[in-house]
């Protein structure tokens, strides 16, 4: 117990001194920032897309377990326009049925977990995201149309125990 509170205490002063420090995350990165400017700072991207007006999105997936994604849109002068956490509520609430997994990955970008559904023929889309109530978002995609075939909640099984 005095060791992990000798770590915690460490930690805490570690971020602190990060944060005093002016160091930033993706998310706060400002409007007019180039794309170089970016990468320098953070690192390459989990993926890049483009967008419908010749410019381009950058996803870049943080935080423990992956809870986090930021998605920076960059107009076609390579300057960023937004930065967006898209693993919450009104992201997911924004998938539809039928929508094709390119668009799926362009929204909320790639799970955090993915696994073969054999009975259905589909691939299941695990999104670990910050909420309280140990649940995780995910989006079932047909593998014979790249198409989503429903999306929806479960309880994450890190919080599913053996009740025996």
């Amino acid at each position: 117990m005095k060791n992990s509170l000798k770590h915690a205490g460490a930690a805490l002063v570690l971020a602190l001194a990060l944060a005093a420090a002016g160091c930033s995350t993706v998310g706060s990165m400002a409007p007019g920032t180039t794309i170089g400017q970016v990468q320098a700072s953070h690192g390459s991207p989990t993926a890049v897309y483009p967008r419908p007006d010749g410019g381009q999105r950058l996803e870049y997936g943080s935080g423990p377990w992956g809870l986090h994604a930021w998605m920076l849109d960059f107009d076609a002068g390579a300057r960023l326009l937004a930065a967006t956490q898209v693993r919450d509520e009104r992201s997911f609430g924004a998938l539809r049925e039928g929508m094709s997994r390119d668009d799926v990955l362009y929204r909320i970008g790639h799970p955090s977990n993915v696994r073969y559904l054999p009975r259905q023929d589909h691939d299941l889309w695990s999104y670990n995201y910050d909420n309280p109530f140990c649940l995780w978002f995910q989006v079932s995609v047909d593998r014979q149309t790249h198409r989503v075939a429903g999306t929806g909640h479960a309880i994450h099984p890190r919080c599913v125990w053996d009740r025996r």
